[in-house]
């Protein structure tokens, strides 16, 4: 508070009394009130890490320290991103961390002082420092984007470079040049990501989509090219990007030909994952087997109504009946989606994601149908049944049709791995030997002049070659000069005959052949010597088959005994080639040899029968069959399996010695005949010749004289060919009517 003096001046008079002044009054003010006053209490900064200072002022008080409240100054509060104290002028210091949140954030302080009497504490206005949110160059999730390039620049997170001019409709971002990219930028755990492509006129480039974790380092997801990027529209998806991938780029890496487009891009948000029902429903001939992985990767079983988390991967395996073959197999979420399902080991095994929803997987199962595989290679184009297909449409040409030459001649197929199954009467016979091609309708197809047009007969009038080319396309060629293709044509869509100077005006065409099956045959007790059984088999079909039962197939020869011979036997469980031709010795009654994968075959060598491939085979044809498994260019001798015959009671063996084989009418499929190379100098020469018998466990030819060579210098094979003495490779031949090994 003021205060106040009062005093009097006194002094003596003449006389020696006292003589006072006037009251003389002295006021003192009071002292200022203890203070302390800022130059600010309102300070706002960036979203960027920063310091500061606030000058303060104080009166008759000493700083003490900084309090930090909530808003409104009374309640105490603590701020992780700002720290304040005193600097050496005891005005205010302030540092404040990076704002990297979405929104501004607020903080509240005072200057808290010691009055006068030490022990009052003075406290400053409410000092309020904002600190702004940072500007937004990302992305915030779920993202979606379907636009063009200028609708880029005002998205938040996305940013291009390169891009040309917009496609007119989605997916609508162009990326024309080596280089050209889009990046998107976000700030949190990404979830799924989708999105859409599309070439135009794209071939032979690459087109790639990465992740980065910093900006600066990508990591390739995915490249594209030609093997898995065409020019149809190509919906992606990724279900895990990485816990800490922040920016995504699609990037034209290499341009060869054509553009890509870009759209529909749609980035979810994380969500951690959560346990849904998984459901199996009942499936009719199959049996349904679920596992998942769980977090110490392992495959637990998962039953139906079992909660499996989301984001695991599942394994479902299907079990079909006997006979039968899974056709579909469908993981459906809760709102009947289809879930991206991948297969593993084909029509057995597939995975999927668990998806944030309950799922139901089901499948049917249809009857085995006939498989039809590709064919690659003109060496493995053998007699049999064949699709010819044109495999950009997916279709086949209708080998059931009566009219063969028309439009729409064709049945839709599904193509998969190089591999059709279907039941439908559509297939074509193909006879190697002859270069036949017969409807399934028994139409024999062909053209006799180069030019446009299909002929068809219900008669053998028409040959065809057949190879593989480099590219794997199938180039039938007509007698005519005409090539077999396929026009696609709007309205007038066929497979048909076409010259040859318009040849690649129309679409190539491709082979597919019916999977071989089982071989069943019969070995008769007509042919027996009473104690065994004998028939011969041919043809089996393309590949390899299991020898099964108590039977021995054997090849044949003339051994230098001038006996049957068999060089080669093989027993059961023994795999061998479907294109041989074999003598089978068992118990009479029906086999059945499975097809077999490829394994140690034994090479057949020499043999001496041939096959009658499909049947219907004519006498010139067998000669041709023979001149070919022998490379013998004179004549032959045939014999046929059979009891008795021109021979002894009881004898059996292979009979008659038809000369060229004129005498046969080779009808059956599958059967085996005995070709004797005629010399006129080899063991097997003679027109006494009447057969090769079986005698027990010996051989023995009936009424054979053999011509004894005329020069001690001619040598022969054990099947009468006649070579050249000099530098004979190693073997067994004839000279001089003796055995001679060379080593």
């Amino acid at each position: 508070e003021a205060r106040t003096a009062y005093f009097k001046v006194y002094g003596l008079d003449n006389d020696g009394n006292n003589v006072y002044s006037e009251l003389i009054t002295i006021t003192q003010a009071a002292a200022p009130a203890p203070s302390i006053s800022v130059a600010s209490t309102n300070v706002e900064l960036t979203a960027a890490a920063g310091d500061g200072s606030i000058e303060v002022t104080y009166t008759r008080t000493e700083p003490y320290d900084v309090a930090f409240y909530e808003e409104d100054g009374e309640t105490a509060a603590e701020y992780d991103w700002i720290e304040a104290d005193f600097d050496e002028s005891n005005n205010i210091y302030y540092i404040v961390e990076e704002n990297t949140s979405n929104e501004a954030r607020t903080a509240y302080l005072k200057i808290v002082a010691l009055g006068p009497d030490g022990d009052d504490l003075i406290y400053s206005d409410l000092i309020t420092i904002t600190q702004a949110a940072p500007i937004v160059d990302y992305a915030t999730l779920p993202f979606e984007f379907d636009g063009g390039k200028a609708d880029i620049e005002g998205t938040s997170g996305l940013t291009q470079e390169g891009l040309d001019s917009d496609y007119g409709s989605s997916p609508k971002l162009k990326f024309n040049g080596t280089g050209d990219y889009v990046i998107l930028k976000f700030n949190e755990r990404p979830g799924k990501l989708t999105f859409d492509l599309k070439g135009n006129s794209f071939s032979d480039g690459t087109f790639t989509v990465q992740t980065s974790e910093d900006g600066d380092t990508y990591t390739d997801l995915k490249a594209y090219n030609n093997d898995n990027f065409g020019n149809t529209l190509y919906n992606e998806e990724f279900d895990n990007l990485g816990e800490n991938v922040r920016y995504i780029k699609w990037i034209y890496t290499n341009k060869a030909s054509g553009n890509v487009a870009l759209g529909n891009i749609k980035l979810e948000k994380y969500v951690a994952p959560q346990p849904y029902t998984l459901t199996i429903t009942e499936a009719d001939n199959a049996e349904i087997f679920a596992f998942y992985n769980d977090p110490d990767n392992n495959y637990p079983d998962i039953q139906s109504g079992d909660e499996v988390l989301s984001g695991s991967e599942v394994m479902i395996s299907i079990s079909a009946s006997e006979g039968y073959e899974i056709e579909n197999v469908s993981v459906t979420d809760g709102e009947g989606q289809a879930v991206q399902l991948t297969e593993k080991e084909e029509g057995i095994s597939w995975t999927f994601i668990m998806p944030r929803s309950v799922v139901t997987v089901a499948c049917t199962a249809i009857k085995e149908r006939k498989k039809y595989v590709k064919v690659t290679s003109t060496d493995d184009i053998t007699s049999g049944k064949y699709l010819i297909v044109y495999e950009e449409g997916s279709v086949a040409f209708d080998g059931s049709l009566e009219t063969l030459d028309a439009a729409s001649n064709i049945q839709d197929v599904v193509i998969k791995n190089n591999v059709i199954k279907t039941d439908e009467p559509i297939y074509f016979t193909i006879d190697v030997n002859k270069g036949s091609i017969r409807s399934k309708s028994g139409k024999y197809i062909g053209q006799t002049s180069d030019s446009n047009g299909l002929k068809a007969s219900d008669e053998e009038a028409y040959t065809n070659t057949i190879s593989i080319g480099d590219d794997g396309n199938a180039v039938i060629l007509s007698s005519g000069g005409a090539y077999l293709r396929f026009n696609k044509t709007t309205n007038a869509a066929r497979f048909r005959y076409y010259k040859s100077e318009s040849y690649d005006q129309q679409q190539p065409i491709q082979l597919y052949k019916a999977e071989d099956e089982p071989f069943t045959f019969t070995i008769s007790d007509r042919a027996t010597d009473g104690e065994t059984c004998y028939a011969t088999i041919a043809d089996l079909g393309a590949g390899y088959f299991k020898v099964e039962g108590n039977v021995e197939v054997s090849t044949v020869v003339i051994n230098e005994d001038k006996q049957l011979s068999y060089p080669i036997t093989f027993k059961e469980n023994d795999v061998i080639s479907g294109q041989g031709a074999y003598l089978v010795k068992g118990a009479a009654g029906e086999y059945t040899f499975p097809t077999a994968e490829e394994g140690t075959v034994t090479d057949l060598g020499e043999n001496m029968l041939i096959s009658s491939g499909m049947g219907d085979v004519s006498a010139d044809d067998m000669l041709a069959i023979a001149k070919a498994a022998t490379n013998h260019e004179g004549d032959f001798k045939f014999y046929k399996l059979s009891l008795n015959g021109k021979g002894e009671a009881g004898s059996v063996g292979f009979y008659w010695g038809a000369a060229k084989g004129a005498a046969f009418n080779y009808t059956k499929a599958h059967q085996a005949f005995l070709a004797v190379p005629q010399t006129g100098e080899s063991i097997e020469s003679g027109d006494d010749v009447a057969a090769y018998l079986f005698d027990g466990d010996k051989t023995g030819i009936y009424n054979v004289m053999a011509t004894e060579s005329e020069s001690n210098d001619d040598t022969y094979t054990l099947s009468g060919i006649r070579v050249e003495n000099k530098q004979l490779p190693k073997g067994i031949y004839i000279k001089n009517g003796k055995k001679v090994v060379v080593k």
